[in-house]
Parts: C-alpha cells; structure tokens; sequence
C-alpha cells in the first residue's frame, strides 16, 4: 500500500512539475515576484536560503527545457545568480530524502520557489528602495495599525490583498470577535509592543493546542515597525515574560525551537534547538539525529550539539513559558465600542 502511495505521489510530481511548491511569501502577483527577487540578491553567494517545495525542477537555463534534477526542501545549496525572476544554485548538501539531486548539481528554478530566513521586518526593508511598501509601514501609531487590521476584516480581504499586506492567508485575522490585540513591554525598555493575535494564542498551555500570533510591532525612531510574524513554516507564540516562542520546519529533517527577544526594532534570537541529519566525515548518511543548540552568535545548524534528553527537556521548558493569561487581550470588536482603548495605544 505505502509503495502505490509513494509512486501515485511521484506521478502527481511528474504530471504537475513542481510538486507539493508553495510560492516563497505567498507571492501573488508579479509586482511581488519583483520584489522577492530583488531581495533575494541581498543572499547572492550565501547558503542561507531554501527552497519551498518538494521535487521542484531545476533547469539548464532560464526557462530552459532541459532538466537537469529535482530540489527537495531538505536540500541545501548556495544562490549564484539572480536573471528574469529565475535563480541560479548550486546544491551544497541533497538530502537522504531527495530522490533526484546531489551535492554539485547547478541549475535555474524560478525565484518564487526560493526563500530566506530573513523575519518580516528584514524581508520588508528594502520595500522602500525597491518602489513596494506593505501597508502597514505607512501607519504612524498603534491606533492605526490596529485599524488596519480592522478594515481588513471588514473589508473582506481576499488572499492577493493579504498577500500584498505581507501575510499568508492562513495566518491572518479572520474575526472581529475572536481576533485581537495585546500591549505589553515585551523588552523591559518602558515602552509597549503591539501584538496582533486571536484569544486563543492566551488560552492553552500546549503550542499545539493554542493559536498563533499573527504579528509583532514596535516603535522605531517613533513609528510602529512589524519586527516579526506567523507564517506557514514559522509559527510564533507569546511567552509570559515578554520573549517569543518560534518553532517551525525547514524540511523533513530540519526543525527549529527557539526563545526570540525584541531588541532594537528587531527579533533576536536568545537561545533554541534545532535538528538535522547526521554524516560522518566524508557526508555519508548515518542512522539517528543530530541535535543542535542555537544562541545568537552563530547561524543556522551550525550550533554546538546537544543530547536528545537535553534538547527534549528545552522544548519542554519553552512550553512552560508561554503566555495564558488574557485579561489585557482586547478584541477588535471591543477596541470599536470603546473609544478609550485608542487612547492607550497611541504612542
């Protein structure tokens, strides 16, 4: 049965093109295409950038007819070139996973497909130089931030008008009633952030059980900055004394858990786990799991390792510290029926 499953999957893959392919950002239209792309080349020559889907074909030239393999989510590879929305890369590492590619493989893929690690407010930052603003970087307070959401529910934004917001629509307000704000010095600097997040983010112990937060805000040289925020792959979560809980997939071996602190209009890592395969020296396949320790000062999988027991018992301490207390969430219905609330959060 698990073998019809996996060659149906395979046919899927070779009738479709680009299998099981999420665009990089939720990328809707070809304004962001050009957008994604030209941030893109800030990675020009790094391997910190990953690919979105799985079986994704890689190509001799741009829009070339010619496949020359498949990148798989797992992989890992550097970023040559930037042409005519397509990248060129070269794979550093083909996972275990990957049926059709290997470590030297160099090749075009289209840029919607390629990602970075870089958080919303790294990823928004050239918006300007590049003629692309996200609405919200256009808001001079909390107030009008939190009514922009508001005008997006009311409005009944569809998935290119988010899109174009920044968000992916999965992980967007969907409720007056149900979906919110809190104010809360996350940083001990005196000053309030915003965070954007539905009731239930407050209401349960477990990540799994509880919502995600939606975003994160603020004020940089006195305006509100999104610094962070939930998407698909990277699913935030609000920790009772004012650090974020992040955990996410980079693939079928890759997780990440980690303690995020708001520091200088941005999301700092404070300390994490991660996960990858295990090779011995030569890049050979090995049974079992590595475990790796995140702290600020280094880049991704390449932190110290760490046992299982130790890892398991930091998950478990992160649980610990989330956030369940919601008497200071205001709903967005609330904020409308009480002009009070506005007051509070123009800063």
């Amino acid at each position: 049965m698990k073998r019809f499953i996996v060659l149906g999957a395979l046919a899927l893959c070779l009738l479709s093109g680009t299998a099981m392919a999420d665009k990089a950002r939720n990328i809707a239209s070809d304004a962001d295409s050009q957008y994604h792309a030209a941030h893109l080349e800030n990675h020009l020559d790094t391997t910190d950038v990953y690919c979105t889907g799985n079986y994704v074909k890689v190509r001799n030239k741009i829009n070339g007819k010619k496949v020359v393999g498949h990148l798989e989510q797992a992989d890992q590879f550097q970023l040559l070139d930037i042409q005519k929305g397509w990248v060129k890369i070269k794979v550093t590492y083909s996972d275990k996973t990957s049926p059709d590619s290997h470590k030297g493989m160099t090749g075009w893929l289209n840029a919607d497909y390629v990602d970075c690690y870089c958080d919303a407010g790294e990823y928004a930052g050239e918006g300007e130089a590049n003629g692309f603003v996200y609405a919200d970087e256009n808001c001079r307070n909390y107030d009008e931030v939190i009514e922009l959401y508001i005008r997006a529910l009311k409005e009944r934004w569809n998935s290119d008008k988010i899109s174009e917001f920044g968000f992916e629509p999965c992980c967007f307000v969907s409720s007056m009633e149900s979906d919110g704000y809190l104010l809360k010095d996350l940083n001990g600097d005196g000053n309030d952030e915003l965070i954007i997040l539905p009731r239930s983010c407050l209401e349960y112990r477990d990540a799994e059980e509880r919502g995600i937060l939606y975003a994160v805000y603020t004020m940089k040289d006195g305006k509100p900055i999104r610094v962070l925020y939930s998407w698909t792959r990277r699913r935030n979560y609000l920790c009772t004394d004012g650090e974020i809980y992040s955990e996410g997939s980079d693939g079928a071996a890759y997780f990440t858990a980690c303690i995020y602190d708001i520091r200088d209009g941005k999301a700092v890592v404070r300390e994490g786990v991660q996960t990858t395969d295990r090779m011995d020296e030569n890049g050979e396949y090995l049974e079992g799991t590595v475990y790796l320790r995140m702290t600020e000062s280094h880049d991704f999988y390449d932190g110290e390792e760490i046992s299982e027991e130790q890892a398991d018992a930091d998950l478990a301490r992160y649980q610990k510290m989330l956030l369940t207390d919601d008497k200071n969430f205001v709903s967005f219905a609330e904020y409308e029926k009480n002009p009070d609330n506005g007051n509070k959060t123009r800063r």
